[in-house]
């Protein structure tokens, strides 16, 4: 951040001093800039860096949208350290701001404003949190309505204070410590429960912002489950309904008493086929393996086909038929292909052993040898037709 940019020293050691730490430390470590009071103008432009801006009024042709054509203000309770009658200088927002440009408001425990987080996500905060003798108050949790408004991860203050307490010790010589008369006003209690009050708010605001993002993603789950739902409805109806105009146009069908769709004409086997290789099946002469009484139960995705009476190799012995490829498939689909499949004879994984071997006798080659012998080989072959 270039020096220029501020109105005086004096502004910026006050802000470094409320933050316990430079600005340009806070810049790098947030990847931001740092805007304060009396900072020269500077034209905005949407290639910058987002920003924190403080009590300034610096940034030109600035003006992310309003915020009722997204949603409402969302309010983010901020608790600090300070008692409600020593802050004079804390709530000293800049007149020009827009709170209807602001997505968040941040606010301590008396309903006072800290801050905003505004339509584009920058921060806007208030003056330097210092009183009119110039003194600077410390206020660490800024750090928390960065974390909140960026999704940063939260500094451990704790830690801070123990390292500057061992820096501070390292300082002091072994005989100036016997030497000192060791009077203090430090309240320990009072300290703990700082410490405690400042972990509780962390931990509060987190949970704040976990629920509310769980909250999100089940509501948007929630939603596609509903939408997926009623597109997979709205296939099955369709395909029905197509299901039912082939019904109509389709003589070879027909509805009976016990809701089932019963094909009306015999299912002759012409072919059988094993591992992609395929050969005709005799059907002048006993005995022939067929399929009669064929059907299927009103559905949109039918999932099984049943037989009255057959001789079939993707038939079992309970009349149970396999569909193979066309499970689950719209109904319509499944009258229109299901009786020319079944003309052909999968022997590969066959409802009925016992049909499927008397076909598979009718598989030779050229030189002879069936089919099941050369299978037995494991040796690849390719019948005649």
């Amino acid at each position: 951040m270039v020096r220029d940019r501020y109105h005086n020293d004096e502004e910026k050691n006050r802000f470094e001093r409320s933050l316990c730490t430079t600005i340009r430390t806070l810049e790098k470590q947030y990847n931001c800039d740092i805007y304060l009071q009396g900072d020269a103008g500077i034209t905005w432009k949407s290639s910058m860096k987002r920003f924190i801006n403080c009590f300034s009024s610096c940034l030109r042709n600035y003006n992310p949208p309003r915020r009722e054509e997204l949603t409402a203000m969302e309010r983010i309770r901020i608790d600090h350290s300070l008692p409600k009658d020593n802050h004079s200088g804390m709530y000293d927002i800049y007149d020009s701001v827009d709170t209807r440009n602001m997505a968040v408001i941040y606010h301590d425990r008396y309903d006072k404003t800290l801050g905003y987080k505004d339509t584009l996500g920058n921060i806007w905060t208030c003056d330097f949190y210092h009183s009119e003798t110039s003194h600077a108050y410390p206020f660490p949790e800024l750090h928390d309505i960065i974390g909140h408004a960026w999704n940063e991860k939260p500094i451990d203050r704790s830690q801070k204070v123990i390292d500057d307490l061992d820096r501070a010790l390292k300082d002091v010589s072994s005989d100036k410590i016997e030497r000192i008369k060791i009077e203090t006003s430090f309240n320990k209690e009072a300290y703990i429960e700082l410490i405690k009050r400042e972990f509780e708010t962390a931990i509060d605001l987190h949970s704040r912002i976990s629920e509310s993002k769980v909250t999100s993603l089940s509501r948007t789950l929630e939603s596609e489950r509903k939408t997926s739902k009623k597109r997979m409805l709205d296939a099955c109806n369709k395909s029905f309904t197509q299901g039912v105009s082939l019904l109509r146009k389709n003589k070879d069908w027909e509805l009976q008493s016990d809701g089932r769709l019963y094909y009306k004409k015999e299912i002759v086997v012409t072919h059988a086929t094993v591992n992609g290789n395929r050969w005709a099946i005799p059907v002048e002469n006993p005995p022939y393996y067929y399929i009669k009484g064929l059907s299927v139960l009103i559905d949109p995705s039918p999932t099984q086909a049943m037989a009255r009476d057959h001789r079939h190799p993707n038939v079992s012995e309970s009349g149970s038929v396999c569909i193979g490829d066309l499970y689950g498939k719209p109904l319509a689909q499944v009258l229109k292909e299901l009786p020319s499949a079944l003309v052909l004879g999968g022997l590969n994984s066959p409802f009925n052993g016992a049909v499927a071997s008397q076909l598979m006798k009718y598989g030779y080659q050229e030189d002879g040898i069936p089919v099941k012998d050369k299978l037995k080989k494991n040796k690849v072959w390719a019948s005649r037709k």
